[in-house]
């Protein structure tokens, strides 16, 4: 019998981050696992994606204000991406993947959606998940499960793929591209029209599009069906 998944969505002011992603939207945030934050200034490298309708002048202001960043120094440059490495405030933060770890659960992957985290937790049955749960009622935080389902379900494992391995903004736009034809050959849909049924424009729906694309085409080249990596 194998192991328990969880997706879920949780939210607490003494998050990491949480002024960050309460404040930014068309920005995704993906840290880099494990978070080892038990020092008294942890260190986290995380990604920041942007699309266009953001600028990287707004992310550093936000960064700057949120309570449990110390600082934050960028590491990589590209357009569209950077990746930061982000010192903590360990005095300001509820260390939740911490605890998680503490009790059994390992972090298996961590994004920002809906000015909330989500997550995709692993755990050996639904007892451990019940005590996380529990733990978060304690500390008044938001916790909701989106998906439960055991990892020897390769089905299951597959229909799950899109809020595992994909934005939500990435879904919806991969989703509304093949409604429209855009996939069709030949093509009936630009990359304006499939925009339009989003209300972004045409390139940031195609940056949509091709990061979508190639983290599924990552996803399947490197993982069984079962989700295990092939490396």
């Amino acid at each position: 019998m194998g192991t328990i998944i969880a997706e879920v969505r949780f939210s607490h002011p003494r998050m990491h981050l949480h002024h960050t992603i309460s404040s930014l939207e068309d920005v995704v945030l993906r840290p880099d696992l494990p978070l080892h934050t038990e020092s008294d200034r942890p260190t986290v490298f995380t990604t920041i994606e942007i699309e266009p309708t953001v600028d990287w002048e707004t992310v550093e202001r936000v960064l700057s204000e949120d309570e449990t960043v110390r600082n934050a120094r960028v590491m990589t440059d590209s357009s569209g991406m950077r990746i930061y490495r982000i010192d903590f405030d360990q005095s300001t933060i509820e260390d939740f993947p911490t605890k998680a770890t503490d009790m059994g659960i390992h972090l298996l992957e961590l994004w920002n959606e809906d000015a909330a985290w989500a997550a995709r937790l692993r755990a050996v049955d639904q007892s451990y998940l019940s005590e996380f749960g529990s733990y978060c009622e304690r500390v008044g935080a938001e916790l909701a499960i989106k998906r439960l389902y055991r990892s020897d379900s390769a089905e299951v494992m597959n229909t799950a793929l899109s809020t595992t391995i994909l934005t939500e903004a990435q879904w919806e736009a991969m989703f509304e591209a093949f409604d429209a034809g855009y996939f069709d050959d030949p093509r009936s849909a630009s990359l304006a029209e499939v925009g339009e049924r989003l209300g972004i424009s045409a390139s940031a729906a195609g940056r949509r599009i091709r990061r979508g694309t190639a983290t599924l085409i990552e996803h399947l080249a490197t993982t069984d069906a079962r989700g295990r990596s092939r490396r």
